[in-house]
């Protein structure tokens, strides 16, 4: 398990106090990898999703650092 390897380089609002349209303004680009991964398959573990633009924008660093298969597990899904 990995917590730390790909990290917010921004520090940004909390997405729970901003609307849909600017929680997806307010992670773009932010995340970072550490060190690149030599793993192919990842998995996403989010306690509860709501809009899912964190889980897009790590999916997207994750892809860059040449990861081929990311599975998102969730605990929980707000309505939209």
């Amino acid at each position: 398990i990995d917590t730390k390897n790909c990290h917010r380089t921004v520090p940004t609002t909390p997405q729970s106090l901003l609307s849909g349209e600017d929680r997806a303004r307010n992670l773009k680009n932010v995340f970072q990898m550490k060190q690149p991964l030599s793993a192919n398959h990842v998995v996403i573990i989010d306690d509860v999703m709501t809009t899912g633009h964190t889980i897009d924008e790590v999916t997207t660093t994750l892809r860059k650092s040449g990861v081929k298969q990311i599975d998102v597990w969730l605990c929980g899904r707000t309505e939209k």
